[in-house]
């Protein structure tokens, strides 16, 4: 999990939220792991290998989305997940 703020250590080697934010939503002409992702969609937590959990904020029960640069399709890089954010936290 990521941290809104710096606290001073983090459940992740990652920066604040908002400066992976940042960093994911915003594209690079060198760079083929990401794309600027919807707005409503932020960054929750790495789960290494550069992939990543996404929650929409836009949606009430907070649906999840995950993120893997590894396929070859970027059209799947970023996908739906089975899941809420009240479903994986109390999971």
């Amino acid at each position: 999990m990521v941290s809104l703020t710096d606290v001073g250590w983090y459940f992740s080697e990652e920066a604040s939220l908002l400066d992976i934010y940042r960093l994911r939503s915003t594209p690079t002409p060198t760079s083929t792991d990401h794309f600027p992702l919807p707005l409503h969609i932020v960054p929750l937590a790495t789960l290494g290998c550069a992939i990543w959990w996404y929650v929409d904020l836009r949606s009430p029960e907070g649906q999840m989305w995950g993120w893997d640069p590894h396929p070859l399709c970027e059209r799947h890089r970023l996908f739906k997940e089975r899941f809420t954010l009240a479903e994986r936290l109390t999971d």
